[in-house]
């Protein structure tokens, strides 16, 4: 990431009309914040190559089937924390993966078709990878909210 790119207030503006409107064309955002297309365009691609934004699709698990979310604390052996998250994060379920300075070493939340899959994957996939020495597993009773909202800070 580019720490060194400085937001304009365009930028923010451009980055408002494209939150929850991704597929609007720079045509439609150049109306909206009265640029030109051409430097819409521009500004979008600088924000996207330098990952301050991303237009990724990001399917809705709910509607997918996906009715199981969880939390996930562990404890871990500090010394095998890097190839402990590389392996957790590539389970397809872990949607979200931290180091904690917390009360656990590494917190993560995934989501699973049923109990079933959670079992298999609390069962199986966890207990496989090495290191792992406590499992404090949260289940979801109902996601109120799933949507990242932040906006940058306002440009002085």
């Amino acid at each position: 990431m580019d720490s060194t790119l400085v937001l304009t207030k365009d930028d923010l503006e451009i980055i408002a009309a494209l939150r929850g409107a991704a597929r609007r064309s720079f045509r439609e955002i150049a109306k909206i914040v009265s640029q030109p297309e051409s430097t819409v365009r521009h500004k979008v691609t600088r924000l996207v190559e330098s990952q301050l934004i991303s237009l990724d699709v990001v399917p809705n698990p709910q509607a997918l089937g996906y009715n199981v979310w969880v939390c996930v604390g562990l404890h871990v052996d500090m010394k095998h924390v890097k190839t402990i998250v590389e392996s957790l994060s590539r389970l397809n379920e872990v949607y979200f993966l931290a180091l904690s300075a917390g009360e656990y070493d590494v917190i993560l939340n995934a989501v699973f078709r049923d109990n079933d899959d959670l079992l298999t994957f609390l069962t199986k996939h966890i207990p496989a990878i090495d290191g792992i020495k406590n499992v404090s597993t949260h289940i979801f009773l109902d996601v109120v909210k799933r949507e990242l909202s932040i906006m940058p800070p306002e440009v002085k």
